[in-house]
């Protein structure tokens, strides 16, 4: 399978599993009245992007996954191309382990801080490498950093503090809304490139 192809697959994945990441978030508030599947919320409540329905956190994690796959072959300046390596690195780590704590039903904290801290470096990795290229416009590169910082800090205060229920209610849903929206739209742009690479084929 050629780059281009890659790439494309690897886009739609990206604006797939960014629609039905969203949706799970969606799904999680609405079932924050206490009808809700305790354990796998609890399982993925760490990890801030995932919780929902267990099948569509799987499908929505393993596709943006996929995403970051084609996000990384895209990046070719040399700096940026090191950083996004980085970034898939732990984007596989964290998604292995929220696949792994959904299917099994494993509420262990670690793992789950594990996840978090994964997801936070992922997003600082793509989001510096997108600043130092030119392939995308490098505001989105920012605001995936800034929001890498803000998982990554929230993250060490749980691990130093413990569960801060207050600030996880607001900091981590706005980072998995900012998150699955420039998600879907590196997706979007990934697509619209293989197109334009395909016209002057």
């Amino acid at each position: 399978m050629g780059d281009r192809m890659l790439i494309r697959l690897g886009a739609i994945s990206a604006i797939v599993g960014a629609v039905l990441i969203t949706f799970a978030n969606i799904l999680n508030r609405i079932q924050d009245t206490g009808i809700a599947q305790a354990q796998v919320k609890e399982a993925t409540r760490s990890t801030g992007f995932f919780v929902g329905d267990s099948l569509v956190i799987v499908l929505s994690v393993v596709l943006i996954l996929a995403g970051m796959v084609a996000l990384q072959r895209t990046l070719k300046s040399e700096s940026g191309a090191s950083l996004a390596k980085l970034g898939l690195g732990a984007a596989a780590l964290g998604t292995g382990i929220v696949v792994t704590n959904v299917t099994f039903g494993i509420t262990n904290s670690a793992l789950t801080w594990v996840s978090e801290i994964s997801f936070a470096t992922m997003l600082v990795s793509f989001g510096l490498a997108i600043i130092k290229g030119e392939d995308y416009p490098r505001w989105i590169g920012r605001l995936l950093t800034v929001g890498g910082v803000a998982l990554l800090a929230t993250g060490i205060l749980e691990a130093y503090s413990g569960p801060i229920g207050d600030i996880a209610h607001v900091a981590l849903p706005v980072i998995a809304i900012l998150t699955s929206a420039l998600t879907l739209w590196l997706g979007v742009l990934m697509y619209r490139t293989t197109q334009r690479a395909t016209a002057h084929a």
